[in-house]
């Protein structure tokens, strides 16, 4: 518990809270990092491991893998990256199978101005959760 505290203090707890009830899922503190590994392994096995940490903004893969082994969890400046790449790919999976998920990620969108969500993610994941939302709309 000692570790994960200044997680709690940092914006994962106001995200994942506001995340798990649009899902209608209670938020339970205590679960914060089982749910941070099943979503690390949830990229993964959708994108790869080295795309997942791509979209997670993490160039560590050796970290990343860390967070998909439930070895460790991810500081606070890395944690709303990895909420963002989890909350996308719930998303798609929502819409699309996983080939078809990893395949949307890899090509340019008319919505974000023809860029590849992979890459604006990064730095603007409303934008990608907008154009994922817009998936046969």
């Amino acid at each position: 518990m000692d570790k994960v505290s200044p997680i709690y203090r940092s914006q994962l707890t106001r995200n994942l809270r506001a995340f798990l009830k649009a899902k209608g899922e209670e938020f339970d503190p205590a679960r914060t990092p089982e749910y941070l590994t099943q979503g690390a392994n949830l990229l993964k096995k959708t994108f790869g491991v080295h795309l997942a940490a791509y979209i997670c903004n993490q160039t560590d893969i050796k970290r990343f893998n860390k967070w998909v082994k439930g070895q460790d969890l991810p500081e606070i400046f890395e944690a709303g990256g990895l909420l963002n790449a989890i909350e996308i790919t719930e998303i798609l999976l929502g819409k699309l199978n996983a080939s078809q998920a990893k395949q949307w990620m890899l090509t340019p969108k008319e919505y974000i101005l023809y860029e590849l969500p992979m890459d604006v993610i990064r730095s603007d994941a409303e934008l990608v959760r907008r154009a994922a939302l817009m998936i046969y709309t």
